[in-house]
Parts: structure tokens; C-alpha cells; sequence
């Protein structure tokens, strides 16, 4: 799924296939950019690419939906994310 993001966005795109295939990803991922659909899109293709091994139509719908209960998004006011943002994701 990702693989579509090769030529935008070749570093980061080849860093997250690799942690994916190593087994190697995180708890958390932080993603920033001036262009915040390109942004949203590429952070919920990764949530898919990471979530399921095969494509699930189901829980791609729930991710695009906001509804996947692993995931959480948090979006900066103003260029800074809030402490009672991340209070909120680490009791959530």
C-alpha cells in the first residue's frame, strides 16, 4: 500500500517498509508536513500497511473512519501538540 508513496516521499516511505519487514516497528510514529491531506493519507496507509498483512477491507474502512480502536490521531494546534493531548492518548 505504501509502495504508491515511493516517488513523494522515497526515504521515509523505504524506512517504514523496512521497519515493517524487519519487524521493527514502534509504538508511535510522529509525521509532519506542510500539506496536511497528503499528510492524513499517507499516516492512514501506513496504519493499514502496519495493522493488517493482507488488505481488510473492514478495518481499512474503520481506520479511514477514525473508528479503529488502536489508533489514535493527534493533531497540533498551532504547530505544537498539547501535554494533556498525550495524557489523554497514554489513559486512553
Amino acid at each position: 500500500m505504501l509502495e504508491k508513496y515511493l516517488e513523494k516521499q522515497e526515504i521515509a516511505t523505504n524506512l517504514l517498509l523496512n521497519e515493517k519487514k524487519n519487524n521493527k516497528i514502534v509504538q508511535a510514529y510522529l509525521f509532519v508536513s506542510e500539506d496536511k491531506s497528503f499528510l492524513m493519507q499517507y499516516s492512514l496507509d501506513f496504519a493499514k500497511e502496519i495493522i493488517s498483512d493482507e488488505y481488510d477491507e473492514k478495518i481499512s474502512k474503520q481506520i479511514d473512519d477514525n473508528n479503529y480502536p488502536e489508533l489514535k490521531i493527534i493533531e497540533s494546534s498551532n504547530g505544537n501538540i498539547k501535554k494533556e493531548q498525550l495524557i489523554e492518548l497514554q489513559i486512553s
